[in-house]
């Protein structure tokens, strides 16, 4: 069988609607509230989402890389993407964009190429 590799690039707006996905929310514990702002960042070699939720008081949320991949993978089955449950999913970063990449057969990771600034190895659903 032929492998595939696919990169689905997630905007900030994107990001922000993935997290007020109810199922999300529970998950990542960010409780009621609009989002204000979703700020995708690399530290300490993996990569996270800050997440502005207002609320009394505002309050911001630390979201992990295999958090990060869960709420994008279900962004896209509510949106009719396909990935595959059984498909490799690495989250990087490049720019202000969370990167999915997934992968169906046998690719080298894309760690330490020109492609992510950053990539997290994840099992997400």
């Amino acid at each position: 069988m032929p492998s595939e590799i696919r990169y689905i690039a997630f905007s900030r707006a994107e990001l922000a609607e993935a997290f007020s996905i109810p199922d999300v929310r529970r998950f990542t514990n960010l409780g009621v509230g609009d989002i204000l702002d979703v700020q995708p960042r690399y530290e300490k070699r993996r990569v996270s989402c800050v997440v502005r939720v207002n609320g009394l008081p505002p309050r911001s949320h630390t979201i992990s890389a295999s958090e990060i991949a869960a709420a994008i993978v279900l962004l896209c089955k509510a949106k009719s993407i396909p990935v595959p449950r059984s498909c490799g999913k690495t989250i990087s970063l490049r720019g202000e964009h969370v990167i999915l990449r997934v992968s169906l057969g046998d690719f080298p990771s894309d760690r330490g190429h020109d492609m992510a600034e950053s990539s997290d190895s994840v099992a997400a659903a």
